[in-house]
């Protein structure tokens, strides 16, 4: 390798020593051939954090999806019967209140809040699949970006969820190298 020339592997992106014909931290090949005595089991950074970053985003998935189903499956079940029975059981104040939004709000606002949180979880447990597979880099990163955009719907939660999936996003983006295509 000359000096000053891929001082970073292009594999695992450790820094290299000058004059390094293999990289020290994955055995990698500093000009892209392969070493035939690397250790097999060796894994790269990039790996490492994808499938941290994969299992962090199944559980937000099944999560997402639980919950999504959990909102249109009420507001399913929300009839008027089982609206006034609600309101029996509050506070005239919380009855006023309540009262304000109307029942075809609230109803619809189950509906608003389930749809968007479910198609976010989907979204995400497709791009855990992608990267659990280490399959087709593009669309995991953009199924991933769709489902963080989505969580806009959680109101001020949506700060954790968007920082959270915005840095899943960019460790896809940063980990092309372990993918196939």
């Amino acid at each position: 390798m000359s000096e000053g020339v891929n001082s970073f592997c292009v594999r695992c992106g450790a820094r290299l020593p000058d004059g390094a014909v293999y990289c020290p931290e994955c055995g990698y090949a500093v000009d892209g051939t392969g070493n035939p005595h690397a250790s097999p089991n060796t894994v790269s950074p990039s790996d490492d954090r994808l499938r941290t970053m994969g299992m962090a985003t199944m559980l937000y998935g099944v999560l997402s999806i639980v919950g999504g189903l959990l909102f249109v499956a009420v507001g399913m079940m929300l009839t008027p019967e089982l609206w006034d029975t609600i309101l029996a059981d509050m506070t005239p104040e919380e009855v006023e209140m309540i009262e304000s939004l109307g029942y075809d709000f609230l109803k619809d606002m189950f509906y608003v809040m389930g749809a968007p949180m479910l198609a976010s979880g989907v979204l995400a447990m497709a791009s855990f699949i992608l990267m659990n597979r280490r399959a087709n880099w593009t669309i995991c990163m953009v199924l991933c970006a769709i489902a963080t955009v989505l969580t806009v719907i959680y109101g001020i939660y949506a700060v954790v969820t968007i920082a959270v999936g915005a840095y899943v996003t960019y460790t896809i983006y940063r980990s092309k190298d372990v993918f196939e295509n």
